[in-house]
């Protein structure tokens, strides 16, 4: 068996409702933990975020206090933040 990911961290947001965790695609997926009457409704389970030139693996993304904004830590230091409740990307930055 080869593996060429060995460490990926996950976030929970402070009302341990949403869960994120990075991929080697450069993606951000969220989803939603707690589930209930939303399934129903038609409310999204399952969020994926993009940055537009990401292609590095996200090892780790951090929820705000407020849970709006998730900030991820990619390889070679790369910063990026997505406005989470409204689904677009806010910037980039990086070491």
């Amino acid at each position: 068996m080869q593996c060429n990911l060995w460490f990926i961290r996950f976030n929970l947001d402070d009302d341990c409702r949403h869960l994120a965790i990075g991929n080697n695609k450069g993606e951000v997926r969220v989803w939603d933990i707690i589930g209930g009457d939303g399934d129903r409704d038609g409310a999204r389970r399952e969020y994926l975020l993009k940055y537009k030139d990401a292609k590095t693996c996200v090892r780790m993304p951090r929820f705000s206090g407020d849970g709006d904004l998730i900030a991820t830590v990619s390889d070679g230091g790369r910063v990026l933040v997505y406005d989470f409740k409204k689904g677009r990307e806010i910037g980039a930055g990086g070491v």
